[in-house]
């Protein structure tokens, strides 16, 4: 005959099995969350990292642009005036959308002041080393030995206008032939983006990853003699 307490005790021994169960749905549930807690931090991580690159890589293409502008300005020397206007009607397509199809167009590359500028052993921008301890380049260090960030700028001369009198300072052509000014709407462009290829040119595969940016201004080039 099984006395009353055995069965007291049988009962709590069923309920504990139970309660076991229960236990471990609980400890599952808390390392779900936390794992999952986890994941969401890293992948914040991750995001900001990738966003901080992305800002990064902006500001260099807006900096080119910028450094775009003023060295296509410092190389219109005013001996070239007269050139310079001879391109801008030669009907070049424009990267301009703004400017009309057929109008007066002139690009200036980031490889034209190098050409003119600078030694022939040195560029604008200096590539990065894979090596580790040498210097990083002006886009900072190569992620690897295919990966190369690149950069450059195109500098389009558009929309010219002949300001109503000389600039200060200028007078008549001592042949009584009036002096003329034009005033150009400057537009660069920058650009820095991932040169797989090494080519210095933003290939089909390489744009999406690449930043651009625009910078624009005005420049007056002179003197002209009508």
């Amino acid at each position: 005959m099984v006395s009353p307490r055995s069965r007291m005790t049988t009962r709590r021994a069923r309920g504990r099995s139970g309660e076991r169960g229960a236990t471990m749905f609980i400890v599952l549930m808390v390392l779900m969350i936390l794992s999952a807690i986890g994941t969401f931090a890293l992948s914040t991580a991750r995001y900001e990292v990738q966003s901080a690159g992305y800002r990064r890589q902006r500001a260099q293409a807006q900096e080119a642009a910028n450094f775009g502008g003023f060295a296509a300005q410092a190389s219109m020397d005013p001996s070239r005036a007269a050139w310079y206007v001879q391109q801008l009607y030669k009907n070049e397509p424009c990267a301009d959308l703004q400017v009309p199809t057929g109008g007066a167009c002139y690009h200036i590359w980031s490889s034209d002041i190098e050409k003119s500028a600078l030694p022939t052993s040195e560029n604008l921008f200096v590539q990065p080393n894979t090596v580790s301890g040498y210097p990083e380049g002006s886009y900072g260090i190569a992620a690897a030995t295919v990966d190369t960030v690149n950069g450059g700028f195109v500098v389009s001369l558009t929309e010219p206008a002949e300001l109503q009198r000389p600039m200060a300072g200028w007078g008549s052509d001592p042949n009584t032939n009036t002096v003329k000014f034009l005033d150009l709407t400057l537009t660069s462009m920058g650009v820095v983006f991932n040169d797989t290829n090494h080519d210095g040119i933003v290939q089909t595969l390489e744009r999406p990853g690449a930043a651009f940016a625009n910078a624009r201004g005005h420049v007056i080039i002179g003197p002209l003699i009508n």
